[in-house]
């Protein structure tokens, strides 16, 4: 089993001027109030963060304000979410605010909207006009970013005053729009930072308890986090191979059980975690369902605490396979995406590509941990 990491990210290793977020009025850009595990996560520590640096008010565009009160607001009253389409409140936030963060996570991607180059130009303007501070934190910029998007990201990112990438495939992919080497650091993902930490192993526990997941020691529990993708090959390849491998890891340990993770409720749009997991879950005899679970969607800290308890965890959510490496268990990815191939390139696992999956590339890698070897053919 990998030992936990012990050199979290702290914020003040990017060193943000106090100056910049004390007493001021914080603008936060990125994918929040869509439920996404990670990118609430990373919201979290950023909000921490802003709260023990005593932030005037925190306000966040987002799709859906309804989420971002009911979690954030009774814990940081400071925070205030706008309707992300409102677009003159949006244009009045940018004038009234004094800093603007962007990040963390893929602010820039093939999977960018309108939303991420709307803010970017404006985000430009108000700091070219209005001399307003302009940070980018911890973000991912993909080689296969639209290119449209790669000619405005380059606006803000050439007068930005702090840019911190979270890997260094994003760094060279911002340094080749001509911006400077010099101004861009490499830290980590924020859900690395210390101000993220899991709850106590024993509330993982008795949330396992409660979902009617087995947590005995003689239990092997095996997590499961599956992303619906924009690839059909992708997706049609997960819900064949996936169903083979479950079967074989209940064959092939008595004492084993699974449990899906849902890192993507999917409030707005797209095809929740949940809703995949039971594409994959419908291909199996029922002997075989008995043994499976679909867990509920849980908050960051308490999500860390389940994976704690896992023996190993199978993840295409690039945030699950982070958070296993956060406490030191034991992963295999299933990369759908350039951002988990660089993370798993960075802590030294297996790449395997969800369009080219097999069932004998993750059996290969399952008998690491899973009892006995079969070496009879899959059916």
């Amino acid at each position: 089993m990998k030992k936990p990491l012990t050199n979290y990210l702290t914020l003040n290793d990017l060193m943000i001027p106090q100056e910049f977020i004390r007493n001021k009025r914080v603008i936060i850009i990125g994918n929040y109030g869509d439920g996404n595990l990670g990118d609430e996560a990373m919201l979290l520590v950023l909000l921490r963060y802003l709260r023990k640096q005593e932030v005037s008010s925190v306000y966040i565009p987002t799709k859906n304000t309804k989420f971002i009160l009911e979690t954030y607001h009774y814990k940081f009253p400071f925070v205030f979410p706008i309707y992300f389409l409102d677009v003159v409140r949006v244009l009045l936030l940018f004038l009234y605010g004094d800093t603007i963060i962007i990040g963390g996570g893929s602010i820039y991607s093939q999977e960018s909207g309108i939303g991420t180059m709307f803010s970017s130009i404006l985000a430009f303007l108000v700091k070219v006009l209005f001399r307003k501070r302009l940070i980018f934190i911890g973000i991912g910029y993909s080689k296969h970013t639209k290119r449209l998007l790669k000619e405005i990201s380059k606006l803000p990112l050439s007068v930005a005053d702090i840019i911190s990438v979270r890997d260094n495939q994003s760094l060279n992919n911002i340094i080749s729009l001509g911006v400077k080497p010099d101004n861009v650091i490499v830290t980590k993902d924020l859900t690395l930072s210390s101000l993220l930490l899991p709850a106590s192993s024993q509330y993982g526990k008795e949330i396992l308890i409660r979902e009617g997941v087995p947590t005995n020691d003689e239990v092997m529990l095996i997590g499961i986090s599956v992303r619906y993708t924009d690839n059909k090959i992708a997706n049609e390849n997960i819900v064949e191979v996936l169903p083979k491998v479950i079967k074989w890891i209940l064959d092939n340990a008595t004492n084993a059980y699974i449990i899906f993770l849902p890192f993507g409720p999917a409030y707005v749009s797209k095809v929740s975690d949940s809703k995949f997991a039971l594409q994959i879950l419908s291909q199996l005899p029922e002997r075989y369902k008995k043994r499976c679970k679909i867990i509920s969607y849980h908050p960051p800290s308490i999500m860390l605490s389940i994976i704690k308890h896992l023996d190993v965890l199978i993840g295409m959510r690039y945030h699950a396979l982070v958070f296993a490496y956060k406490v030191g268990v034991p992963y295999i990815g299933i990369s759908y995406d350039e951002k988990c191939t660089n993370f798993l390139i960075d802590t030294n696992n297996r790449i395997i590509a969800a369009e080219n999956l097999t069932v004998d590339d993750l059996i290969n890698e399952l008998k690491k941990y899973v009892g006995r070897e079969n070496n009879e053919e899959i059916s």
